[in-house]
């Protein structure tokens, strides 16, 4: 198994872990979003209480620089790490994390905020049971309707090619595929990097996030490390988080193909390249299915989404 931790790395994060009695650092990746930013930090101090806890906020090269909006906030209670470039999400939050002090880690992204005391909540969890590695909680719409949480299954053919193909088929024979309404924690096979908790030791045991992601899929390659490694990922559905989707990053094909990319990686490290084209054949079958499906439907949105996407992955894997 590839680590992507050196082990003098290692070393100095157990150092810091040991020494510094800090229940949890949260670490948040920021890029051009500071008003989110700020207001996700608040939602921190405004709702959790019980634990001792530090923040740490890396700015991915910023056009504004958010520096000036969190002293004005929070008057020097944030540590700030400043990178030269945008490195990506994966990177940006492996260089919070070798500073990082807590006993635990908790990613939280800039385009969320607390509903309750959650981090607390996944913290005593994941304490209590030591054959965790991970988990996350209950992330929610602004208007509190629940939205993707995890993948139940790891992602993949299972969870995504194969319910595009069956137009959502499939995903109705998998007990609750990416919201958990049980009102118990459930194993999952990762949860969103929105809300990613997870234990220190886990993260000395199988490495950080793969520097080769710029941006998606890191972390269900990471998940996958972890459970490879004998842990479980699980969703504490008690821990509840809004997450503004996609107010964090671009809305656009160059996300989509950012994605694209993602996804090619996640297929060929944690399977193989056979793999990879498999899913592909897949979802372009499901493109080529939906598209007039839904040109008989008269739904020109779709059309055009499916369309686009169509159009995507022979650019992002065959130009």
């Amino acid at each position: 198994m590839e680590k992507h931790i050196k082990s003098e790395d290692s070393k100095h994060l157990q150092a810091l872990s040991n020494s510094s009695g800090i229940d949890v650092s949260i670490i948040l990746v920021n890029y051009n979003t500071t008003e989110l930013l700020v207001n996700a930090i608040q939602s921190v101090y405004d709702k959790s209480t019980g634990f001792t806890y530090e923040i740490i906020v890396v700015d991915n090269n910023s056009q504004s620089n958010p520096k000036q909006a969190l002293d004005k906030h929070f008057s020097g209670r944030v540590i700030y790490i400043p990178l030269a470039e945008n490195i990506g999400f994966g990177q940006a939050n492996n260089e919070g994390i070798k500073i990082a002090r807590g006993r635990n880690l908790f990613l939280l992204n800039t385009d969320t905020y607390l509903v309750n005391n959650a981090i607390f909540i996944l913290n005593r969890y994941i304490d209590e049971h030591p054959e965790v590695g991970s988990c996350g909680g209950s992330l929610l719409h602004a208007d509190m309707t629940p939205t993707y949480s995890y993948h139940r299954i790891p992602f993949g053919i299972m969870s995504y090619e194969l319910s595009e193909l069956t137009f959502g088929l499939s995903r109705k024979c998998i007990k609750q595929p990416y919201y958990n309404t049980s009102g118990v924690p459930i194993s999952v096979g990762n949860v969103s990097g929105a809300n990613f908790m997870v234990r220190r030791s886990v993260i000395e045991e199988t490495g950080m996030f793969d520097p080769d992601f710029f941006m998606y899929g890191e972390e269900s390659e990471l998940s996958w490390r972890i459970r490879k490694a004998g842990y479980k990922n699980m969703n504490v559905p008690q821990a509840l988080i809004v997450h503004l989707e996609g107010k964090s990053s671009l809305v656009s094909e160059r996300k989509q193909l950012m994605e694209l990319d993602g996804r090619k990686k996640n297929y060929c490290k944690t399977r193989n390249i056979f793999y990879f084209h498999l899913a592909n054949l897949m979802l372009i079958t499901a493109c080529c299915l939906r598209i007039p499906f839904y040109y008989i439907r008269r739904n020109k949105g779709e059309v055009l989404r499916y369309r686009q996407l169509l159009r995507l992955i022979f650019v992002a894997y065959y130009k």
